[in-house]
């Protein structure tokens, strides 16, 4: 007997091990997911026991794991791009019609977003927007309205910047238009002055470009006044914010 409690209690505390180690394997491979170090994140991911998970975690860690590979691929020189292509498609299998629309859904839309936006130096905004579009529409419905309006500002800016902003870059000197609807949730959201005058400045240029109605016509000098007053109010932050409303300080 007391050899069979000892082998139970053995395998009890290899478990509990098993069992603790688990949500630190994660949250360190979160971690340098965030730090953008997604080679380092796909080798975390890579040593989490999947069959120790719930459905929900497997997901959740598979996801991860061919998104980390497809962005370190992406970013590398390599001209060989078959790693790439294959966590990509592994990739799609989340965004599939079939495919329940949860938080990985979204996350996927974004990744091809930025897979897009810029893929082994080549700049697409164009083709980043088919995806980010989907992904704004799932948060612009989410409950969890703090994380909901982060993730929807974060998106925003990408969808519009080039990844590296020349000085004299405003929005929409590379093409790039956002549907007014789009803009206008992102004002609602707003969570500090920096933002209420981009999306005012962004509103602006938009109603600008489409012409329309004549009422539509004289909401556009209301939301160019509207940006540079939320810009006075920025402090330090609208330093930023200059450079998004370079045409309206230049007079345009």
């Amino acid at each position: 007997m007391t050899a069979i409690a000892s082998a139970l209690a053995l395998l009890f505390w290899v478990f509990s091990v098993q069992a603790a180690e688990l949500p630190v394997l994660t949250g360190e491979a979160e971690r340098l997911y965030s730090e953008g170090s997604y080679e380092l994140a796909h080798k975390a991911y890579a040593k989490i026991d999947l069959a120790q998970l719930s459905a929900e975690e497997k997901r959740w860690v598979q996801f991860r794991s061919a998104e980390t590979l497809a962005r370190s691929q992406a970013s590398s020189n390599q001209t060989d791009d078959s790693v790439q292509r294959k966590a990509e498609a592994d990739l799609k299998k989340f965004i599939e019609e079939d495919a329940p629309k949860d938080r990985v859904w979204a996350e996927v839309q974004e990744t091809f977003g930025d897979l897009q936006r810029e893929n082994r130096g080549k700049i697409n905004l164009g083709g980043a927007w088919s995806y980010y579009e989907k992904a704004l529409d799932y948060w612009g419905g989410s409950t969890n309205l703090t994380f909901a309006a982060e993730k929807y500002w974060s998106i925003l800016r990408k969808a519009v910047e080039p990844p590296r902003v020349e000085p004299m870059w405003y929005y929409d000197s590379w093409g790039t238009q956002i549907p007014l609807s789009v803009l206008e949730n992102a004002l609602k959201i707003a969570r500090n002055e920096d933002e209420k005058a981009r999306a005012h400045f962004m509103i602006a240029m938009t109603l600008r470009s489409q012409g329309g109605e004549w009422e539509q016509r004289f909401r556009i000098p209301q939301e160019f006044e509207a940006a540079l007053n939320a810009n006075h109010r920025t402090g330090a932050v609208g330093q930023q914010s200059e450079i998004w409303m370079a045409p309206q300080m230049m007079g345009c």
